[in-house]
């Protein structure tokens, strides 16, 4: 009996000895998981910046503007000139400011609705990274999920920003269309165009989590985004989504599809 003890023993302790093997599964699983909290707290910092400019700047700004007024009706007529070009300065730099804030962290898609909030961000891509923006965009029902807004909302700037940094596109077309179940958006550009990377080969030393990030956040929704892309034909992405929380992934094939 002990030599069946020692041998029990010594087979367990030689178990306990070998390294633990992690699956290529549970790898990319859990860098997927890694990537969503790296944009999730990304998204975090970008809301409380913006509010930080709301707070300290923006509205000291405008205190300084107000004090400014009453201190001009103090004054002699001819210094109030000088007064006023302060007042215009201050007026620029708040309306610089707040436009700041919106680029960080839109705070009105609750209040505009998601068709609206993504008219003003096809908008400001316009103005901030000078594209020739084309949108088309249909009405979305109110009652759409807070999360479903929001990750359709970041997943569209992202994708905006990707263009006016890489694609050299001479125009860009944000296309917003619902169906019965589900809501489609497309982003398409006629810029230099790619080889998209698999998703099963998340690049984490290209230079950000832009792309994996989107797909990640999307799947937790029902949601998935398609690539179709390729070296000097342009890039065209396929956002879908359910409008409900509890929809399920739609899949679409296309040449170089991801």
């Amino acid at each position: 009996m002990k030599e069946v003890h020692r041998g029990f023993t010594a087979a367990r302790n030689r178990q306990r000895k070998q390294p633990s093997v992690i699956s290529p599964a549970a790898t990319k699983e859990a860098i997927g998981r890694l990537v969503a909290e790296l944009g999730l707290a990304r998204e975090n910092e970008r809301q409380k910046f913006a509010n930080e400019l709301h707070d300290r700047v923006a509205q000291n700004l405008a205190l300084v503007k107000i004090k400014l007024g009453l201190l001009r009706t103090a004054l002699p007529r001819k210094h109030t000139v000088v007064v006023d070009d302060i007042q215009k300065l201050i007026s620029e730099v708040i309306d610089e400011t707040r436009s700041m804030m919106c680029d960080l962290y839109p705070p009105r898609i609750r209040d505009l609705g998601l068709r609206a909030a993504l008219e003003s961000l096809v908008q400001r891509s316009r103005v901030n990274y000078g594209l020739t923006c084309v949108a088309e965009l249909e009405s979305m029902p109110p009652q759409l999920p807070p999360e479903i807004e929001d990750t359709v909302f970041q997943a569209v700037r992202e994708l905006l920003f990707n263009v006016a940094k890489h694609a050299r596109a001479k125009q860009v077309r944000v296309i917003l269309r619902a169906e019965e179940q589900r809501m489609i958006v497309e982003v398409a550009d006629d810029g230099n165009g790619f080889t998209p990377i698999p998703p099963s080969r998340l690049d984490l030393h290209g230079g950000g989590f832009g792309l994996p990030s989107i797909r990640e956040r999307l799947s937790r929704i029902g949601g998935s985004m398609h690539v179709d892309s390729a070296p000097g034909e342009g890039t065209r992405v396929l956002v879908t989504c359910p409008k409900k929380s509890d929809g399920k992934a739609v899949n679409a094939g296309s040449r170089h599809s991801l």
